[in-house]
């Protein structure tokens, strides 16, 4: 279904995934990718947001106030963002993610933002057409003697639009990295890091800087974010061993 909508929002025909429906002739016009495609990946993208408890406590909220009443998307996504503050004021001990030059967490970490409901609405269910997102990985050492030793020195997201669709939005992510496994004959992931990638040209993941030198690198693991991506050119796998990684990464939505 995400494949839908990506494919259908790169039409020229795309809209943005909210609008104004005047009648119900009208709304049947709109039963397509960008709407259900599309705007299902984005209710993923909300949970990575604002982390599976809280989109949970936020649903339950939100259901509990607006029982046999009607609603709008604001009251939905600002529900959202009072479950999410719920959550963060109720845990203890756990450290949030706030901007993409912020602080990481490990595999089992959830991603945490102080969700804006009218920022987030604005730059996701307001606006056609998706981002590109580029990273670019510089490591310590040259040559493949001080490969064992080298580590991420920097490592930057570049996020770009079409001429016609200027917008940036932020991304939350989860970078996979990954070693090479000969036995296996495929790559095997290491370890991932939950990110927010800022809405601006350029951001900067410090979080990633110092860990060992990783054979690959996925900048979506789990599938959470709604955006193009392009692989870094300097990882050291072969044709074959990218062709495992996408046979073992396929969209099976």
């Amino acid at each position: 279904m995400k494949r839908w909508g990506m494919q259908e929002d790169e039409l020229s025909t795309t809209h943005p995934v909210a609008g104004l429906v005047p009648d119900t002739d009208y709304a049947e016009t709109n039963f397509d990718g960008v709407t259900y495609g599309k705007g299902a990946a984005l209710l993923k993208q909300l949970v990575c947001c604002v982390g599976a408890a809280g989109f949970r406590n936020g649903v339950r909220g939100y259901f509990k106030k607006y029982a046999w009443g009607n609603t709008v998307c604001a009251d939905f996504v600002g529900a959202l963002s009072e479950g999410e503050a719920r959550e963060r004021a109720s845990a203890t001990g756990s450290s949030g993610l706030g901007s993409g030059s912020g602080s990481g967490g490990s595999s089992d970490q959830k991603q945490k933002l102080s969700l804006d409901p009218q920022q987030w609405s604005t730059q996701w269910l307001a606006t056609a057409s998706m981002n590109t997102l580029t990273p670019t990985v510089l490591y310590s050492g040259s040559g493949s003697e001080n490969l064992k030793q080298s580590v991420i020195e920097s490592f930057v997201v570049q996020q770009t639009y079409k001429p016609e669709y200027p917008h940036l939005r932020q991304h939350a992510l989860e970078v996979g990295l990954y070693d090479w496994n000969s036995s296996l004959q495929k790559p095997v992931l290491r370890e991932s890091v939950m990110v927010t990638i800022d809405p601006k040209p350029s951001t900067a993941l410090p979080q990633l800087v110092g860990k060992p030198r990783p054979d690959f690198v996925f900048i979506n693991y789990n599938d959470h974010g709604f955006a193009k991506l392009y692989v870094e050119r300097c990882y050291r796998l072969s044709v074959v061993a990218v062709s495992s990684f996408q046979a073992c990464n396929s969209d099976d939505e």
